[in-house]
C-alpha cells in the first residue's frame, strides 16, 4: 500500500512539473514576443561556459511581493518545484532573490537545448538591469581598442 502511494506521488510530481513547466514556457514565449518592441543594448564578448551566471541567477520582484512574506513562499515554491532552482538568499532592500540552477552539472547546463527564457537571455534582464556576473565572457559596454 505505501509503495502504490508513493508511485502515485512520483506520477503526481512528474505530471505537475510539467504542466508548471509547459506554463513556464508560454510565459517565455510571451515575453520573448515583447522583446521586438523593447529596444536591446548590444551584448559584447562570448559565454565562457563556466556556470557563473547558473550558480547566481537574480529574480528581482516588485515592492508589494518583496513585503508579503506569503507571496515570497509561492514565489520560491514556483521557482523550486517548476525551475529546479535553489534559493540562496534573499535580499530585501535589493527585491532580489538569488539562486542557483540544479540543472548546472560539471559547469555545464543539462537542459541547454530547453533552458527557460531567464537562462536564454542572460545577461539581458528587463527586472533588475543591465550587468553581468563577475567571471562571465559577457560585457555590455564595448572594450576600448588597444591603441
Amino acid at each position: 500500500m505505501n509503495l502504490i502511494l508513493k508511485k502515485i506521488s512520483s506520477i503526481l510530481t512528474i505530471i505537475l512539473r510539467s504542466l508548471f513547466q509547459l506554463i513556464r514556457d508560454l510565459d517565455g514565449l510571451f515575453t520573448w514576443v515583447t522583446t521586438f518592441w523593447h529596444p536591446k543594448d548590444p551584448i559584447y564578448g562570448q559565454c565562457k561556459q563556466r556556470g557563473v551566471c547558473c550558480k547566481n541567477i537574480a529574480v528581482g520582484i516588485s515592492k508589494r511581493m518583496n513585503n508579503s512574506v506569503p507571496l515570497l513562499k509561492i514565489i520560491n515554491w514556483w521557482y523550486s518545484f517548476v525551475y529546479n532552482f535553489t534559493l540562496k538568499g534573499w535580499y530585501k532592500n535589493d527585491q532580489i532573490m538569488i539562486y542557483s540552477c540544479n540543472y548546472l552539472k560539471n559547469g555545464k547546463c543539462s537542459i541547454y537545448w530547453r533552458r527557460p527564457l531567464i537562462c536564454r537571455e542572460y545577461p539581458r534582464s528587463k527586472r533588475i538591469g543591465q550587468t553581468t556576473m563577475p567571471g562571465c565572457g559577457y560585457s555590455l559596454k564595448q572594450k576600448d581598442p588597444i591603441k
